[in-house]
């Protein structure tokens, strides 16, 4: 029998991934860039405390990335801790570090079927 619900799924990420992608590179050291990757940009917002207590919001730059496109030299492989992921914004490379943020891993399936990675990062200098 046709699981209904992984089929929905299958189908809703192949139009995320056809219409709301942009074209990433994947970069992990001591491994060659993986180019060409395509990504959904997110945000989400992080909380934390400064110094006096004050509560500071921010936003990290989250990207949804096939598992099957999470790869460095053809192998897939989990999100990790410092890899680092750039794309091209207003004409200029950005680069952004994976990391997690607000007691929540660096990474996440974004369903039940372990289609896409959720994967938080943050902006860092190139």
């Amino acid at each position: 029998m046709v699981d209904l619900i992984q089929s929905g799924q299958v189908w809703q990420d192949g139009k995320r991934n056809a219409q709301r992608t942009v074209p990433v590179t994947l970069k992990r050291a001591g491994v060659a860039d993986t180019t060409g990757v395509l990504a959904t940009l997110g945000t989400v917002p992080v909380q934390s405390l400064d110094q006096a207590g004050n509560i500071i919001t921010d936003r990290a730059q989250d990207f949804v990335i096939r598992v099957a496109d999470y790869a460095f030299g053809g192998t897939p492989s989990a999100p990790a801790d410092h890899d680092k992921i750039e794309t091209v914004v207003t004409g200029s490379a950005v680069l952004f570090e994976v990391l997690p943020i607000a007691g929540e891993p660096a990474s996440r399936h974004t369903d039940s079927y372990g289609i896409a990675w959720r994967i938080h990062t943050i902006q860092v200098l190139s």
